[in-house]
């Protein structure tokens, strides 16, 4: 992700019990060097759907929620409500668009 310096976001990891001290050892490096206003570190995090992820070994999982980085999440949607609407009006214009609407 390129997210500008100046945007704060969290960073919200997932990992199993005995891996939770070994990033709660680390939080402090982790954010200086990802620049996150702030780190939450469980076993039950619930991830938000609007979220840029990764799955680390270990099986420890990473996210940076999207929601409240400005440009970009007003970006996306824009583009992510162009590309609906455009669909939508290729599907309608489809011969085949009644087949597709009985599924």
């Amino acid at each position: 992700m390129n997210i500008k310096p100046a945007i704060e976001f969290s960073l919200m990891i997932a990992a199993r019990t005995e891996m939770q001290s070994v990033f709660a050892a680390s939080a402090d490096q982790i954010t200086r060097l990802t620049r996150a206003a702030d780190v939450a570190i469980d076993g039950t995090v619930q991830m938000p759907k609007a979220a840029a992820r990764a799955v680390l070994s270990g099986g420890a999982e990473v996210a940076v929620p999207l929601e409240g980085i400005g440009r970009f999440c007003a970006g996306a949607r824009a583009t992510v409500e162009r590309e609906r609407k455009a669909a939508k009006k290729r599907l309608r214009s489809s011969p085949l668009s009644w087949a597709i609407l009985i599924l």
